[in-house]
């Protein structure tokens, strides 16, 4: 027997289809129900099953500039696999609907106005990705009750979150992405998030976070893309940074309160092509290993407090030059004389 639940689904769909493709439809005003004279499995952005066109797998309505709340209709469309919606109006809240679509892989709301809480997607058992940046959601981050365990990118950066990172979250194992800047953040990050094992893509700036640098981070090893910037972050860094984290590819920890050198052990990261170490409070000389980065295009330390008196504590210009790839520098406002 034909289940009615996902034409209505598209039923409801097609009121914000219609605003981007007007073809094949017809609204009557009497009824004011929408008539589809085209198979919804036909419709731009909409992907049906070969063997069953009566079951969505994928809806892309990207970018179409919607307006109005996300139906929660769309719970219907039980085999959906992908939803992307990013780059449109879409106000109100997540329909708690969404979060019982077992079949869900991958959900981009991305770049909307959501208001609201994050609502539980625990019960999407095969969700790996997960774009909610760039709203207004409000309240805590998700904790790990409310996430499922196979989740690979949490991206959730530009809402007005607040608390803490909670250590639960760490229990996510298959996380390889975490997004969290652009929030009201605050508290220490959690030793727990050394617990990663597969974790390649953390961003926490532009948040409150504070205390020093977390020492677990160094657990890290699988880590590219590291971003504490514009937090209120200080002490030193560890002297093994970049022994430990060895396929890091870009550090920015701009914007923050750190002291102490230069780390040595940073030139281990061969990998690395952007550096940002600007307003901090660092000190000392710049090591002449920077020089061994021959992967660096990007190289900022301005506004520290970082030495050159005579001609030795200028060697690491020098060894820049075997950088060959270094396309911007910046060492202004520093007690370079």
């Amino acid at each position: 027997m034909l289940s009615l639940a996902p034409l209505m689904a598209m039923r409801q769909i097609g009121y914000h289809w219609l605003n981007s493709r007007r073809q094949s439809l017809v609204i009557h005003s009497k009824s004011c129900c929408l008539v589809v004279l085209e198979h919804f499995c036909n419709w731009e952005g909409v992907l049906c099953r070969v063997k069953n066109p009566h079951r969505v797998t994928s809806l892309n309505l990207s970018g179409r500039g919607l307006v109005g709340n996300i139906s929660p209709s769309i719970g219907n469309l039980t085999f959906l696999r992908y939803l992307l919606l990013p780059n449109n109006g879409f106000m109100g809240q997540i329909p708690p609907p969404l979060g019982h679509l077992r079949h869900i892989r991958h959900i981009y709301l991305s770049n909307n106005t959501l208001q609201g809480e994050i609502p539980e997607f625990a019960n999407c058992s095969n969700l790996k990705v997960l774009w909610l940046n760039g709203n207004q959601f409000v309240g805590q981050m998700p904790t790990y009750a409310n996430l499922p365990p196979v989740l690979e990118k949490l991206e959730i950066s530009g809402n007005n979150l607040t608390g803490i990172i909670p250590p639960s979250i760490s229990n996510i194992t298959a996380l390889i992405g975490l997004n969290i800047g652009s929030n009201n953040i605050d508290g220490e990050i959690p030793s727990e998030i050394g617990k990663f094992p597969m974790l390649q893509v953390f961003l926490s700036s532009g948040n409150k976070l504070s205390g020093r640098f977390q020492p677990a981070i160094l657990n890290l090893s699988s880590l590219v893309r590291l971003y504490l910037a514009s937090n209120y972050l200080n002490g030193e860094l560890p002297s093994d940074l970049g022994t430990s984290l060895p396929n890091l590819q870009k550090f920015g920890l701009y914007n923050n309160l750190f002291k102490g050198h230069f780390p040595i052990s940073l030139a281990n990261a061969s990998k690395l092509f952007l550096l940002d170490m600007s307003k901090n409070n660092f000190t000392g000389v710049v090591p002449s290993s920077i020089g061994k980065l021959k992967e660096l295009s990007w190289l900022n330390l301005e506004y520290n407090q970082f030495l050159a008196h005579d001609k030795q504590d200028w060697d690491f210009m020098y060894s820049l030059f075997n950088c060959t790839k270094l396309q911007t520098l910046s060492l202004d406002a520093n007690r370079l004389e």
